[in-house]
């Protein structure tokens, strides 16, 4: 009960800061995360004393309402392009001492700016040579039909992205597989697990650029 307060409590604050820093988090998921992190920094705090545990909620709520700096940015950017580096080689790059750094990513990543860090792997490294753009017309357009596609397609790794489009395409996908003929297999498995009206694959011949990277300069 007392986790699902500190939601309202977000909610709230979040409805008079409209517009302003807060409002970038504004979806259930962050929120979850957030009241989630808040709540179990204080059950550790009030094991050591109830002054941290204040201290501790007061220092994630300001974070979160904090605006994102040019530090912050910096910060994101170093760690899209090497997430090894550590709290003490990020400090001396954006000219910060190692705690108030420690400090920034912390509220990053409470906040959701920074949702997991990851390994990229080498797609020809592990013989996923062809990239096929799938894009997907059907007659279907209730919530029920689209769940139900949205759990299908999740359960092949072949797809990296899926999104849902304006125009003349209902759906696009992106699918990563070794060859035409694992390719043809993931097809086949598709259709068979739900009913599509057309669907068109293109292959790419070339990849002239590609990055995880997002643009985060002020």
């Amino acid at each position: 009960m007392l986790q699902i307060s500190f939601v309202n409590v977000f909610k709230v604050l979040i409805q008079f800061g409209h517009g302003g820093p807060g409002s970038r988090f504004v979806s259930g998921h962050y929120l979850k995360s957030i009241a989630s992190n808040l709540w179990k920094r204080i059950l550790i705090s009030l094991r050591i004393c109830p002054f941290l545990a204040i201290f501790s909620a007061f220092s994630i709520i300001l974070g979160y309402f904090s605006p994102m700096d040019k530090i912050d940015r910096k910060i994101l950017q170093l760690l899209q392009e090497d997430a090894t580096l550590s709290v003490a080689e990020i400090a001396e790059q954006v000219g910060l001492t190692t705690t108030p750094c420690w400090r920034r990513i912390q509220s990053l990543e409470t906040g959701g700016v920074i949702r997991k860090r990851v390994a990229l792997l080498d797609r020809e490294s592990l013989q996923l040579d062809v990239n096929v753009f799938v894009a997907i017309k059907t007659s279907h357009h209730d919530a029920k039909w689209l769940d139900k596609f949205a759990r299908v397609v999740d359960e092949f790794t072949e797809v990296v992205e899926f999104y849902r489009m304006s125009g003349d395409i209902d759906y696009l996908m992106r699918v990563v597989v070794k060859d035409i003929a694992a390719y043809d297999a993931f097809y086949q498995k598709l259709i068979r697990k739900i009913d599509l009206s057309d669907v068109s694959s293109s292959f790419a011949m070339e990849q002239i650029k590609y990055t995880t990277s997002l643009p985060v300069s002020a």
